[in-house]
């Protein structure tokens, strides 16, 4: 009998290494420059191999010959591969493929209309990557997989099949790398994954596809035959969808496509469409010999051999893998239909058919890999009997049998469809080869929860999974040079992996969360599948890197959603379902009115949007009369209604820190708003309001050490929240001047560090340090717990009022955390994949300093971190690094176009320069910046360096 034997796999996680160098042929990407690629910041290595004898005996002090195996968790989460808007896959560090939310269902879908069909039944083995290693002599001919799947292992049936001995992986999106080590193979292979993710190119970013880049290098002495397998499962075979199942093959230069397509009509529409697997080989080398399985029964290409029923022998085996391990090829079989649906005869008239009949029907079945492979075993095992109408008719009967077993009696439960692409490629001692997979699809049905076919925005741009196949291949070049330089420029940092590895990989979910419609509307899930679309609550936090990168999505989303605000001012809370839609339970929450305030002066000052403001004023205006309006004894702060927030299972009262903080961080970009849009009336109105809350949030709710949670009447909550100053922490992220006691923000910031933090565990929500009745509280799950999205933005706050190194320790807390629990990729609240982490960005713009006020022309670049360094900067029209050296500070562009007149650094500055030469300004100091302002509008494109000195 089979024996499928799993071993336990070691998973080591390694920090930052010292960086390796890679040069990034970039010249495809006008502006783009080469650039040394640094190390990813984070790598895993999953490895089945043990340590030798000796070193084990060293290492764990046992007997000499005993079998020492190191295993950690198991890594849960990988870096996703899709687009914007489209659903995604992710690749993991066991070489899988997991999650397949691209079908319009499961958690990325939400709720769907009762008619509206579930998940296909997908997983990590519907895509798969094999290698077939073959040299002058056959004993030398090895196959691997490409992943590490234990229960796929038969050493019984399948033992020339085996798995690679370790997987290194390297995740930097938007990048991600995997080298395959196998010292018993004669050449090294190596793999990047990727999707186009490009600052201000929503449209590239959102493609539906994602490329699978192998680099094969001969290290052996002798030429070595190479061929790799991709497999792939038809999760569009499912029910009434196989009867309009069409599978078929094109080839264009060095590139051959498999397309698997439905246009199966009906109710259910969720997985109608198509699916385009595609292999290029790389133009620097000769044609390589691309083979193919057009479509078939997935059990003939699963990890272990099918049962097929025969008279003709006791026990028959089949499977393409042995097949594939002899010759290293696929059969070119070409079956375009799922020979189930059109063959279903019957014994009766199988007896009765005429030899042409039969004829026919072998040469139609033989199309397929599976049935072919049956006929063709029976021609060669009996060349004369298979001669005879009645051996035809024999090899028939067989076949309506086992169809019968595939796909049922009415054929309704058919899996037909796997196909499979296969290249075969010479390589000389030292040759170094490219291969170039791509995934592409499209299903465009996406139904909200009330049965509207929203659809998706890249339907716009592509008719089927053929066009967006073409466009990926077509722009794989460019695409892939810009995105690499955007990978390596935020993973080049001198700040460490923890910090490099939260403001990249938290990127993820704007591919992971995201929905973009047919109409152009844009939306995240709060947590992937639940508690709604675009929080407003949330979106304070989490927005900072889609303004950055993408701003007409960010704009776009806060224009939709604010045509739903009340008559009242409350905004709303969240989509809910849609795009015409929102919560009606979440009105209340109070914090939601300054938050919304807030963030529309950071999309001006990252957009220079002058429409946008303009049309957002009616919405402030409102906004603001209803959160004064929460302050019904005139004492400069909201004090009613103030208990339902984004804590919503927390009870607070009275005039809270938080709300109060808020309150505080609005009325000071709403100065900034009226003044922008010469409304001095209100500017006036709002200074003054500032000036009053700011002296009543220091002398009503400070109480020496920090800011209590609520004070109501002579009632106090003395619990310290890490979020009482979450209103300080945005406007001054942003740019805006600090109005509250700076020394009781400082001893608030210290008490918060002192009381909420520790390494172990990160920053809680909150602590008790008066004791009380408030140590009750604190087994409440919001007040006791960690939300890595606010460790985040405190840990920038932090970084941002001066406290580098506690900010940085901050994020390398929660970095630990998450890699400890296997998911480093998904952070979790209300739901996996949670998007208020995203707030991860907020600890670059805080490290940095990087500040733009675009519609002013100024940027200001204030970095807290002492000495030297070096860490990114990016925007949607340019993105490069920022360093430090000695006394000058310079900012250098790696791709597109930064355009600034003034400066403002911490720092003097006697003189400036771009690649060495001087550029006149002025400049005008004060007690928080040195201003530098240049007679003409600085454009600093890709290649060129300011430095001020």
């Amino acid at each position: 009998m089979a024996s499928n034997q799993p071993v336990p796999q070691s998973v080591s996680r390694r920090g930052f290494l010292q960086a390796t160098s890679a040069a990034l042929a970039a010249t495809a990407i006008p502006g783009a420059r080469d650039i040394t690629q640094p190390t990813p910041p984070h790598r895993v290595r999953v490895t089945r191999d043990s340590i030798g004898a000796a070193e084990s005996e060293a290492a764990a002090g046992t007997a000499l010959g005993a079998l020492h195996i190191s295993q950690t968790i198991a890594t849960a989460s990988g870096t996703p591969l899709g687009g914007i808007g489209t659903g995604y896959v992710d690749i993991r560090p066991d070489g899988c493929f997991h999650d397949w939310l691209i079908f319009n269902a499961g958690a990325w879908a939400g709720e769907l209309p009762p008619k509206q069909a579930g998940q296909p039944p997908v997983g990590p083995q519907s895509l798969q990557f094999l290698l077939r290693t073959a040299t002058d002599d056959p004993k030398q001919t090895q196959m691997r997989r490409l992943y590490l799947r234990p229960n796929e292992n038969n050493l019984y049936s399948l033992g020339y099949v085996q798995d690679v001995q370790a997987i290194e992986y390297d995740a930097w999106f938007p990048m991600t790398n995997l080298r395959y080590i196998d010292s018993q193979l004669p050449v090294r292979v190596s793999a990047a994954a990727f999707s186009p993710f490009i600052p201000g190119d929503a449209k590239s970013s959102g493609t539906p596809g994602f490329h699978f880049v192998f680099t094969l290098e001969n290290i052996s002495s002798k030429t070595v035959a190479v061929s790799l397998l991709s497999m792939l499962d038809n999760p569009l075979a499912t029910g009434y969808h196989q009867r309009e199942l069409h599978n078929s093959i094109e080839t264009a230069g060095k590139t051959t496509r498999l397309l698997m397509q439905t246009n199966a009509g009906g109710e259910s529409k969720t997985a109608i469409g198509g699916m385009c697997l595609s292999v290029t080989e790389s133009e620097d080398g000769p044609r390589g010999k691309t083979t193919f399985i057009t479509g078939t029964f997935p059990q003939y290409t699963s990890a272990g051999p099918f049962n097929w029923n025969t008279p003709r022998l006791n026990y028959m085996l089949v499977d393409v893998l042995g097949e594939f391990f002899n010759t290293g090829r696929l059969p070119d079989s070409t079956a375009s239909h799922d020979p189930a649906q059109t063959f279903t005869l019957i014994d009766e008239q199988i007896a009765n058919l005429p030899a042409a009949s039969a004829d026919r029907w072998l040469a139609e079945l033989s199309k397929d890999a599976l049935l072919g492979r049956i006929i063709s075993d029976a021609k060669r095992a009996d060349p004369h009997g298979m001669a005879t109408v009645a051996g035809k008719r024999a090899i028939l009967r067989e076949i309506a049998d086992n169809m019968t077993r595939l796909a049922g009696i009415d054929r309704a439960n058919s899996t037909w469809g796997s196909g499979a692409l296969a290249t075969k490629i010479e390589l000389a001692p030292g040759e170094r080869r490219e291969v170039r997979f791509t995934l592409a699809w499209y299903f465009p049905h996406h139904f909200s929860k009330y049965g509207q076919d929203m659809g998706h925005n890249y339907t716009n741009w592509f008719n089927n999974a053929l066009d967006v196949s073409e466009f990926l291949d077509r722009n794989y070049a460019a695409h892939r040079a810009i995105t690499e330089s955007f990978a390596s420029t935020l993973a080049d940092t001198s700040l460490g992996a923890p910090m490099a590895f939260a403001w990249s990989s938290h990127l993820g979910t704007a591919v992971t969360n995201t929905w973009w419609d047919k109409a152009g509307h844009y939306s995240i899930w709060e947590g992937l599948g639940c508690c709604g679309q675009s929080t407003m609550d949330v979106e304070f936090d989490a927005s900072f890197s889609v303004v950055a990168l993408f701003p007409e999505l960010k704009l776009g989303q806060m224009r939709n959603l604010l045509q739903f605000q009340k008559p009242n001012g409350q905004v709303p809370h969240t989509y809910d379902g849609d795009f015409h839609h929102v919560d009606q339970g979440g009105w209340g929450r109070v914090d939601m009115n300054p938050q919304f305030v807030m963030m529309v002066l950071r999309d001006y000052l990252w957009s220079a949007d002058q429409s946008y403001i303009q049309d957002m004023w009616p919405h402030v205006l409102k906004a603001m009369e209803f959160t004064a309006s929460l302050d019904t004894n005139n004492g400069g702060l909201p004090n009613s209604n103030c208990g339902f927030q984004t804590y919503d299972q927390w009870g607070l009262r009275g005039s809270p820190s938080y709300i109060c903080s808020l309150w505080i961080g609005a009325l000071a970009a709403a100065c900034r708003i009226a003044t922008t849009l010469d409304h001095k009336h209100h500017a006036a109105k709002w200074a003054a309001q500032l000036e009053k809350a700011a002296a009543a949030f220091d002398r009503l709710l400070f109480n020496g050490q920090y800011y209590s949670l609520w004070v109501d009447g002579a009632l106090r909550d003395e619990m310290c929240m890490s979020d009482q100053i979450s209103g300080i922490w945005f406007s001054h992220l942003i740019g805006l001047p600090t109005s509250i006691s700076k020394a009781n923000l400082t001893a608030a910031m210290e008490s918060i560090w002192k009381n909420n933090f520790s390494p172990a565990t990160g920053l809680r929500n909150a602590s008790a340090p008066r004791g009380g009745k408030s140590l009750l509280v604190l087994e409440n799950l919001q007040a006791g717990g960690v939300w890595s999205g606010i460790e985040f933005a405190f840990a920038s706050f932090l970084m941002d009022h001066g406290q580098y190194e506690r900010g940085e320790k901050l994020v390398r807390a929660v970095h630990e955390r998450y890699l400890r629990a296997g998911m480093p990729w998904n952070h979790v609240e209300c739901g996996s994949h949670y998007s208020r982490p995203m707030s991860s960005w907020a600890a670059l713009l805080a490290a940095t300093g990087f500040k733009p006020d675009f519609p002013a022309e100024t940027l200001t670049l204030a970095p807290p971190v002492s000495g030297d360094f070096h860490a990114p900067w990016a925007q949607r029209s340019a993105f490069g690094r920022l360093a430090r050296r000695g006394t000058s500070l310079e900012i250098s562009c790696a791709v597109g176009t930064l355009t600034f007149r003034s400066l403002l650094v911490n720092m003097p500055a006697k003189k400036v320069t771009i690649n060495g030469a001087a550029i006149p300004f002025t400049k005008h100091a004060n007690t928080r910046y040195t201003q530098l302002n240049f007679t003409t509008p600085v454009k600093l494109t890709a290649g060129q360096t300011l430095d001020i000195a």
